[in-house]
Formats: structure tokens, C-alpha cells, sequence
């Protein structure tokens, strides 16, 4: 088994991963470097010459033990590593794990558990060793529990070691030289041939760490003392006193006091060396014996003398000394007369003697109080109150039903008139009721009686309306019992279908790894935020400029979500009706209501006449799903309406718009088709479309923009180069069915609330505030669509910079596709408001409104002062 000595490195965008790259082997004192070629032995089939650590242990959390940048030892050989596998047999790029729960104790170490520890560069330190107790740390190659040692102006001294804290408000690290509680000394080590000499340094991945030891030859003990004349002083009275036996005898008890005061001095006791005491002595010595604070020495020996005295008061001899030192006028003189003790006691009953008329004053403003009784006269009038209260209620309801008992008088002649026209009227159509009663079952015979003859007498029917309407329902009804059962078969056979077992980080790399196999221009930020919106947004609306790709974009996720593969089906099964999830409907001019997107039940053929078959194949096919009790593998769906700006959205798409609200159930709303054709949309139905901007289309309402995303295009060149489109596809991943509730776990927020951490809750409101100003206010709809947003971005986006953390971008998208396609005003003064919006965004580095604010702005500027987001 061998010891090697590396850097771990920490990941945590899809999951917690813990992997530690080795850099050197421990032989001995000596640290060998390795070198690639050493790495790749150790390491063979390693792409990223790495290990995994993992943990088998639930009560052994690697999280609490490895923090980003730690230099560890580990104690390992080659039959210690573990293959590092995916679910399909095949190796992860980190070929190899270890499981450091098994033998935790033995094989995890840290370069302090060798007597080597970091040492801190000067620059990197906030604040003053000397006098502030917390020094701050600005440095990237530190972490929280480190052990470090700090240089100071002492070229040849290091101080410490100190462990390295974190503080969550100021986002620093810091240490407590914390002088207090080491006898106000600052320890630390001398090296006798310089730091440098006794350098360790470790060339690690990321980071580059020089390590000092603190025992060895040439390094001695090292103390700064930081005590005060006044502390000194004190801890000597103190020591004194306690040192003084209060009877003149020596015993066990007498003993262990006497120890305790030694150990406590700051003289000799706990760390204080030979030399730091000697050193405390002559600065006390000499104050004793200056003549220059010579007033101040008295008072302060006057001070340790009565302390002294006090322990000895219960013996003859305080009274004795007591007595000398009243005869003695030139010791009362320099410490204190007996005038000035009794001119003291005359100011203290002075004081008392007004003290005790103030309490008399107040005793008897108590007792008035008591007398009065404040409480019980407040429950007395609250009491009034809420009688009148009861009668004014009561006097309501009394006029209330004046008025309605007057109001039903005026009317009553109208009513009795009404009472006499509706009961005629009620005796005529029973009158015709019955006639029709009469006739229907003359009618009735004479059907059943045709219907009981042989085929040979069909000529003799006589088809008058009533029995070809007879005919035409029992024929509507024939098919459309037999058109729900193939829905019914083709939903049973959908739900048979093998689905993916990723869970969320593996179907969230998978999807990306597709995605981007077709858009290799994409980046992964701009592929989650597609995919976010797509999976909660009832509507996702994609504009851009024309060959921008809106509508290729969504049959690509169609594509990388596999939601065509169902239509295979149809292969084995022809009479099937069509059997896939994604659907694109060209919207044309002049479309009014939901016949133009879905059809209209025919009222004379008592069928459903259908704009869009494969549309309504889908709704019809979710409500059987829907109705199925094996709701947990329904797919997703996408209906795709691409130009859907052509006409207005709010007619044609009315009867869904209805529907975009949140609802726990897995049932959207119902669709209401006409006779037999009701439709329950589930939750996996969403919507996307495909608008322009220019005079040939129709504008976007607000009512429309308040339930959906609004995705603008980004400006890529497409990747034109066959033979890298070729090895691309030749690379994509098997393309894999994922449920609706899959996708639901990998992209809606993991918290049950929509509480937003602290920073990103101040900058969301101030947004609010700013576009509430600007004549936007965000509705609450708008508000919890955001809020899910923003906390699923926050799982899987990625930093893409120190400034732009994975959340802040999060926050980023959700205000440019939520708030500000809204924007729409003119005028000097909402230019201004602009002006200061924008000012927001800069200032918080939301760089994605910024340059769509900026871009508003300048065209509206060119544009008479309109200013608007399409």
C-alpha cells in the first residue's frame, strides 16, 4: 500500500462528486512527484486521471468531509480501486473509485496530521496580528478547518498554526490569534535559516501550496506578549490576594489554592514561559519603583493593601494595623484621609436619603393606580363597545329587510301578472306535449314494426325525418363507440412502451448531451432554459428574426425528448390512430375560434369534423390516459403552433387559455367539443409557438404574454460543416422515452416552497418594483411561474463567471422572458424609467436584460420615443 498526496476537486452541478487527482507519493519524508505517464500507470483507462471517492456508509457523508481544493493523503494500492461503471456496463471517463468509508480512519489524511501546514501570504491578510482579534482572509487557496501559518514583519517568524473559519454574512475567511485565552501571548516559531529553507511545496492541479513544518532543527518556539500595564497590574493584586492564606496555617486546601493561583498568574502559570515572566517582572518592577507615576503606584499598592487587609479581618492583627495606620499622617496623606472616607459617606446618604422620598412618591402613585384600576375600566368600555356594536348590527338588518319587504309590495301586481301569463303559458305546452307524446308513439310502433320485417321490406319505410335522424344517431353513435376504442387500444399500447430509468442529474446530461449533438452552437445554459420553460410553461412562446430557427428548435426537442417514437406503433398496428406526442399546426389568417385549430361536431351527420387529425388524435388519446390508473407513464406532449401570430391567439386558443392555471391534479381542464366529445387535458400537454413582428401579424395581447415565456432566439451561426455534423450524429447517446413525471423531477424546484434565497428574493422584488413603476406590474401568476423557474435554474445552470453565479443567471432569464416582453410605453418620462432599470441590471450583472434593454432603448430612440419589447 502506498501514500499518495493530491488535490480533490468537487462538483456539484449534476449531483455531489468528490474525485482526487494524485500529484505525489509520500516516500518516507520526501514528496516524489508524478508525473502523466506515472498517473496513467497508476491509473489505467483514466481519461480524467482521476479517482472517484464514494461513500457506502449512510451515517459517512462526504460532503462534510472534502471541501473544493483539499490537499489529502490517501493509503492505497491498485486492489483497493473499484471499476467505475455506468448502468450500460461501459466505463465513466473517471475509470476507477474508492471507497474511503471502509477504512476512513487509516486512509484519509491531511498535511497537518504530518506537522505541515500552509503558510498564508502577507498580502492575503486583512488586519492588524498585533491588536485585532479576527484577521480576515482574501485568498482563493484557502478552506474552512485548515490549519495555516501567517508570516509577519519578523522575516525569519511564523504565527500560529490557526484553524481557518468561514463567516456566511462578510463571505470571508478568518482566524482568532485570540490572545485571551493563551495568556494575552501570540505563539508562534522561529526558523533560524529562514521560511524558505524549510519550504515544502505541492504543485497540485489547481492550486500551488508551500507547507512549513513547526518541529525541527532550526525552529524554536517563538512568543509576542500583548499584555497590558493596567491587565499586569491587576492580575498581580489579584494573585496576591489569593495567595494569602486567611489563616496562618498551610493545608491540602491552602495547597491546591496556592496551585490554581499559579497556574492562573500571568507571571508563571499555563503557557507563559521563562522568559516572558522574567521580562513581565522588570516591566512591573519598574512601574513599582517610577517616580514618575509614583501618585498612581500608591493609589494602586492603597487598593492591593485594603484587599490584603480584608483577608485577614477576623484577626487581631487587622485591628492592630488598622489602628498604626490611623496615627500615621503622612500614610493617610498619600493614601487617603479619613475627611475625604467620611465626606464620601455624607454623598452616599445624601444620595440614599432622596432615593427613599422618590420611592415613597411612587409607592404612592401604585397604590392610586390599584385604586382606579385602569384594567377593569378598559373591559368595562370594550364591553360597551361591542354592545353597540351588536345593536348596530342588529338595526341593519332590520332596514335591510324594510327595504327588501318594501320592494317586494311595489312589485307584487307586476308578479301576479307574470304568475298568469306563465301558467297559461305552462297549460299550452303541456297541450303540445302531449299531442307530441301521441305522435312519437305512433311513430314509434310503426318504426319498431318496419325494424321487425325481413330485409325484403326495407322498401316499405317510410323515411320522414324522425326516422333518418333515428338512424343518423344510432350510426354517430356505432362509430364513435368504435373510434374510443382504438384510442382506448392505442393508449393502452403507448403505455406499454419502455421508458428511460435515469434519474434527474443522469436524464438532465442526457438530454443536454442530445440536445446539443443537433445544436453543437448551443451552450448549456441556453439548452436548460428551452427545456426549463418547455416542461413548466402551459405556453412557451419563440420569437426572432425570420431562419432563426424557432420552429427547427422545437422539433429538435421534440426529437431529443423521442416524443415522435410513439408513431411507430402505427407499423404493427395500421388501424391505429396517430400515436405521437409532438404535433406542428401552421396557423393561417383568419382563424377565429377552436374549429379552425381542433374542428366542429357536426350537428346533421352527428360527427366531429376535425381541422387537425393528428391533433385530435392526441386530445383524444390523453383523455384516455388520463382517465388510466396508471397515470404515473404518461408521456409528455407538444403541440407546436408555428406562425401562431398569424391570427389572433386569444380567439382560436380561448378554450385553453382558460385552462393555464395552477392546479395540483394531474387534469388541466376540460375540453367541451360538442355531444359525447369532452376532453380532459392532463398537465402533460404544453404548448409552444412561433410568432414574427411585422404589420402582417397579430399583436400579442397582455392577457396572452401573462401566461407564458417568451424565449428570444439567440444569435448563433449554425455549424455548417458536413464532417462535423457527421461525427456528431455518429456520437449522439440512444435516444431514450421519458415520462411526464420524470421530467417533472428534473426540472420543477426541490423545495415544497417557492421561497427564493435571501440575495435573489431582494434583487426579484426590486425588479417588481422597478417594472411595477414602468406601468408592468407583475401579476401573481407571472410571480410563482418565475419562482419555479428561478429555483430549477438554480439546480442545473451553470456559473459562467464568478460575478454570474448558476442562480443569478436563473434570475436572469426568468425577468427577460417574464417581465420584460411586457414593456410597452412612450414619452420622455418612461424613458427614464428605462434609463433607470437598466441601471438595475448593470449594477447586479444581469447581462441578458441588459442587452435587451439596451437594445429597446436605442430602437426607440430612432423610433419617435416608442418603446416596446417586440
Amino acid at each position: 500500500m502506498e501514500t499518495y498526496v493530491g488535490e480533490i476537486k468537487v462538483s456539484s452541478k449534476n449531483g455531489y462528486y468528490v474525485n482526487f487527482y494524485p500529484g505525489y507519493r509520500l516516500v518516507g519524508d520526501e514528496f516524489v512527484y508524478l508525473s502523466q505517464s506515472d498517473i496513467r500507470r497508476l491509473l489505467p483507462e483514466s481519461q480524467y486521471l482521476n479517482i472517484n471517492l464514494v461513500s457506502t456508509s449512510p451515517s459517512f457523508s462526504l460532503e462534510d468531509l472534502f471541501q473544493d481544493g483539499d490537499d489529502i493523503l490517501l493509503d492505497f494500492s491498485f486492489d483497493d480501486l473499484q471499476p467505475n461503471l455506468k448502468a450500460d456496463g461501459f466505463r465513466y471517463p473517471t475509470a476507477w473509485k474508492l471507497d474511503v468509508s471502509r477504512n476512513f480512519g487509516s486512509t484519509v489524511r491531511r498535511m497537518e496530521d504530518l506537522g505541515l501546514y500552509y503558510v498564508l501570504d502577507r498580502e492575503a491578510i486583512e488586519g492588524d496580528w498585533k491588536t485585532d482579534r479576527c484577521l480576515w482572509i482574501d485568498s482563493p487557496n484557502v478552506n474552512e478547518g485548515m490549519e495555516i501559518l501567517i508570516p509577519i514583519e519578523e522575516s525569519n517568524v511564523l504565527i500560529g498554526p490557526y484553524k481557518v473559519r468561514y463567516d456566511e454574512d462578510r463571505d470571508l475567511f478568518f482566524v482568532w490569534p485570540n490572545p485571551e485565552k493563551t495568556n494575552h501571548l501570540i505563539h508562534g516559531y522561529e526558523y533560524a535559516n529562514g521560511i524558505p529553507s524549510h519550504y515544502v511545496v505541492l504543485d497540485q492541479e489547481d492550486v500551488t501550496r508551500s507547507y512549513a513544518p513547526i518541529a525541527g532543527d532550526d525552529i524554536t518556539p517563538y512568543a509576542y506578549d500583548l499584555i497590558s500595564l493596567e491587565d499586569l497590574i491587576d492580575n498581580f493584586k489579584e494573585t496576591m490576594k489569593r495567595r494569602m492564606s486567611n489563616k496562618y496555617r498551610f493545608d491540602e486546601q491552602a495547597a491546591s489554592s496556592m496551585i490554581s493561583v499559579y497556574t492562573n498568574s500571568l507571571l508563571s502559570g499555563g503557557t507563559v514561559s521563562k522568559e516572558v515572566a522574567k521580562a513581565r517582572a522588570r516591566k512591573l518592577e519598574d512601574v513599582l519603583s517610577s517616580t514618575e507615576r509614583f501618585d498612581a503606584t500608591l493609589d494602586q499598592i492603597g487598593k492591593l493593601v485594603g484587599s490584603l487587609l480584608l483577608n485577614f479581618q477576623d484577626q487581631q492583627v487587622y485591628a492592630s494595623v488598622i489602628r498604626a495606620l490611623s496615627e500615621d499622617e503622612d500614610f493617610l496623606d498619600q493614601i487617603g484621609t479619613f475627611r475625604e472616607f467620611a465626606a464620601l459617606e455624607t454623598k452616599y446618604k445624601s444620595e440614599l436619603n432622596t432615593l427613599s422620598r422618590q420611592k415613597a412618591a411612587l409607592t404612592e402613585q401604585v397604590a392610586e393606580l390599584e385604586r382606579l384600576n385602569p384594567a377593569r375600566r378598559l373591559e368595562e368600555y370594550n364591553n360597551q363597545i361591542a354592545h353597540l356594536e351588536q345593536v348596530r348590527q342588529s338595526s341593519e338588518q332590520r332596514l335591510q329587510e324594510i327595504l327588501r319587504t318594501t320592494g317586494l309590495a311595489s312589485n307584487l301586481a307586476d308578479l301576479e301578472r307574470q304568475s298568469e301569463y306563465l301558467e297559461a303559458e305552462n297549460s299550452r305546452k303541456l297541450q303540445q306535449s302531449n299531442q307530441l307524446s301521441m305522435r312519437l308513439e305512433g311513430l314509434q310502433e310503426q318504426l319498431d314494426s318496419i325494424l321487425a320485417n325481413s330485409a325484403s321490406k326495407v322498401l316499405e319505410m317510410t323515411f320522414d325525418n324522425l326516422i333518418s335522424e333515428r338512424f343518423l344517431e344510432q350510426t354517430a353513435r356505432s362509430q364513435q363507440r368504435q373510434m374510443k376504442e382504438e384510442y382506448a387500444m392505442a393508449a393502452k399500447a403507448i403505455a406499454t412502451l419502455p421508458v428511460s430509468t435515469l434519474d434527474a442529474a443522469q436524464t438532465i446530461l442526457q438530454l443536454k448531451h442530445s440536445f446539443r449533438q443537433r445544436r453543437p452552437e448551443y451552450t448549456d445554459n441556453e439548452i436548460l432554459n428551452v427545456l426549463i420553460c418547455l416542461s413548466q410553461s402551459f405556453l412557451t412562446i419563440f420569437t426572432g428574426r425570420p431562419g432563426s430557427g424557432k420552429t427547427s428548435l422545437n422539433e429538435i426537442t421534440a426529437d431529443v425528448l423521442s416524443l415522435c417514437q410513439p408513431e411507430a406503433l402505427r407499423l404493427n398496428h395500421p388501424d391505429f390512430p396517430y400515436c405521437g406526442r409532438f404535433v406542428s399546426i401552421s396557423v393561417e389568417r383568419g382563424w377565429t375560434s377552436r374549429r379552425d385549430l381542433i374542428g366542429f361536431y357536426n350537428s346533421l351527420t352527428r360527427t366531429f369534423d376535425k381541422a387537425s387529425p393528428e391533433l385530435f388524435d392526441l386530445l383524444s388519446i390523453l383523455d384516455m390516459e388520463s382517465r388510466s390508473p396508471h397515470q404515473e407513464k404518461m408521456l409528455p406532449a407538444l403541440v407546436l403552433l408555428d406562425d401562431a401570430n398569424l391570427s389572433s391567439m386569444e380567439y382560436y386558443w380561448a378554450d385553453f387559455m382558460a385552462m393555464d392555471q395552477d392546479d395540483p391534479g394531474l387534469v388541466r381542464g376540460t375540453l367541451n367539443l360538442g355531444e359525447g366529445y369532452r376532453l380532459a387535458i392532463p398537465q402533460a400537454l404544453h404548448f409552444a409557438a412561433t410568432i414574427q413582428n411585422d404589420h402582417t401579424t397579430e399583436p400579442i395581447s397582455s392577457r396572452l404574454l401573462d401566461r407564458a415565456f417568451v424565449i428570444s432566439m439567440p444569435e448563433h451561426n449554425i455549424t455548417l460543416d458536413a464532417g462535423l455534423i457527421q461525427a456528431a450524429a455518429g456520437s449522439v447517446l440512444e435516444e431514450q422515452l421519458f415520462t411526464f413525471d420524470q421530467l417533472q423531477e428534473a426540472f420543477e424546484p426541490l423545495e415544497t416552497t417557492l421561497d427564493l434565497p435571501e440575495s435573489l428574493e431582494a434583487l426579484f422584488r426590486q425588479a417588481q418594483t422597478l417594472f411595477t413603476q414602468a406601468g408592468v406590474p407583475v401579476s401573481i401568476r407571472s410571480q410563482l411561474a418565475m419562482r419555479r423557474y428561478i429555483l430549477s435554474g438554480a439546480r442545473w445552470f451553470e456559473a459562467e463567471s464568478e460575478l454570474r453565479p448558476g442562480a443569478l443567471v436563473a434570475l436572469d432569464y426568468a425577468i427577460l422572458q417574464r417581465m420584460m416582453p411586457s414593456l410597452n410605453g412612450t414619452s420622455e418620462r418612461f424613458r427614464q424609467l428605462l434609463a433607470e432599470m437598466l441601471d438595475f441590471f448593470k449594477e447586479n450583472n444581469l447581462s441578458l436584460c441588459q442587452a435587451k434593454l439596451e437594445e429597446i432603448m436605442e430602437k426607440g430612440d430612432d423610433s419617435m420615443q416608442y418603446y416596446q419589447f417586440f
